[in-house]
């Protein structure tokens, strides 16, 4: 099989052992050669793997491919000292330690399987950590003026409202949004979306708004087959088409300062921080963000002081909002649990 080593590279050294891959000669060992596309494309076809994560996980998978025939061996018989200095040359060649650290995960979950269907006798990257990702918030958060300017501005055309009506009010992601087919979508009262999460792990119900129900129903139009959102060459809506399509509302709706810095995920986060600064229980917005960690969630919460910060004003206000003259025993409604 070659579905993996067939592709170009992406990325710098990529192109580079490609412009010289006909210095190298052919693999001499085959099976080894066999036995390491087998485990590749067991690990692509992986009913785990979402469509967005696939395709990650093949480019990544194509470049470790890429440096293994630049050596001349195959991936399998890369030592852990050959695997150190892969991550070095990504390190050199600028790319972002985001983009490092997936290639890690990656290559080390590419080990592990290969372990697993007996391969190789170890995973060379047991212990290797990939490099420190920091922290960022996103690039621009919406307050709900900014929304309502961009929600009307996409009504020229059906599927960008579409778009941007669910994103606005599920805080599902992009992706997942263009991973939806039009019987995904639930049309009995109320309106809902089966989505499958991040991963492509586990599938979610997800209740929609009413506006995003409307907007969903409009575009719909009793349409129960393919894609939800479609190009105009009636193919699934890619996630560029999607962006270019969301960042002409924004230059079209929002002050120049939010247009320039605006992404599509941008719509997730404010979403979150809305949930989030209207007191909404953490639990409710993990949930409808579709995340495992709460810490996940409180990233998107917004950068407050120590003193002052609506948190503190909540528990103050409920605290001392309390009559305690009304309280007629005082333990009464105390959880001992803990």
């Amino acid at each position: 099989m070659t579905g993996v080593t067939a592709e170009q590279p992406d990325n710098a050294r990529g192109r580079a052992a490609r412009e010289t891959d006909s210095d190298f000669p052919s693999p001499s060992d085959q099976v080894l050669w066999a036995a390491a596309d087998d485990v590749a494309m067991a690990l692509l076809l992986s009913p785990h793997l979402a469509t967005a994560s696939r395709r990650s996980y093949r480019a990544d998978l194509r470049d470790l491919f890429r440096y293994a025939r630049g050596r001349g061996t195959s991936p399998l018989e890369l030592d852990r000292g050959s695997l150190l200095t892969y991550l070095d040359e990504m390190r050199m060649y600028g790319l972002a330690p985001a983009t490092v650290a997936r290639r890690r995960s990656v290559t080390g979950t590419y080990f592990a399987l290969a372990v697993d269907l007996e391969r190789i006798p170890r995973n060379p990257l047991t212990g290797v950590r990939g490099p420190v990702v920091p922290r960022r918030p996103p690039r621009v958060v919406l307050d709900a003026v900014h929304l309502r300017s961009m929600l009307e501005a996409s009504r020229r055309e059906s599927h960008t409202y579409t778009a941007m009506a669910v994103l606005t009010f599920t805080g599902i992601r992009a992706g997942e949004l263009l991973a939806l087919d039009a019987d995904d979508v639930i049309l009995h009262q109320p309106t809902r979306l089966r989505v499958l999460r991040k991963g492509g792990r586990h599938v979610q119900v997800v209740d929609v708004s009413t506006v995003a129900a409307e907007a969903l129903e409009r575009h719909l139009n009793g349409r129960r087959s393919g894609p939800l959102l479609m190009s105009r060459t009636g193919r699934r809506w890619s996630y560029s088409g999607l962006s270019r399509a969301l960042r002409t509302v924004a230059r079209r709706s929002l002050p120049e300062q939010f247009a320039a810095r605006f992404h599509v995920h941008a719509l997730r986060a404010s979403f979150i921080r809305l949930a989030l600064e209207a007191d909404m229980s953490l639990w409710r917005v993990v949930a409808a963000a579709g995340h495992h960690d709460p810490r996940h969630t409180l990233r998107y919460a917004r950068s407050v002081e120590r003193e002052g910060s609506p948190v503190t004003h909540l528990v103050q206000h409920r605290v001392l909002a309390v009559d305690l003259r009304y309280v007629s025993q005082p333990g009464v409604g105390v959880d001992l649990a803990w």
